[in-house]
């Protein structure tokens, strides 16, 4: 949870969206686009699926 945090407090010092909800949406929108589930799925097999289910567990508990 501690990663997801530093994670989203880059995205917001950069100007991203970054609220757990950006999050899990941005996830979600990895799993339905070709290119970028792809993308992670290169560089692990379920990572997308994985960081969706991250970030719907670092939602679920703020």
């Amino acid at each position: 949870m501690d990663r997801v945090k530093e994670h989203l407090s880059f995205l917001e010092s950069k100007g991203h969206p970054s609220t757990p909800q950006d999050f899990l949406n941005q996830t979600e929108f990895f799993i339905t686009d070709d290119y970028h589930r792809n993308m992670l799925e290169q560089q692990q097999v379920g990572y997308s699926y994985y960081l969706n289910k991250v970030a719907s567990n670092y939602l679920s508990n703020q």
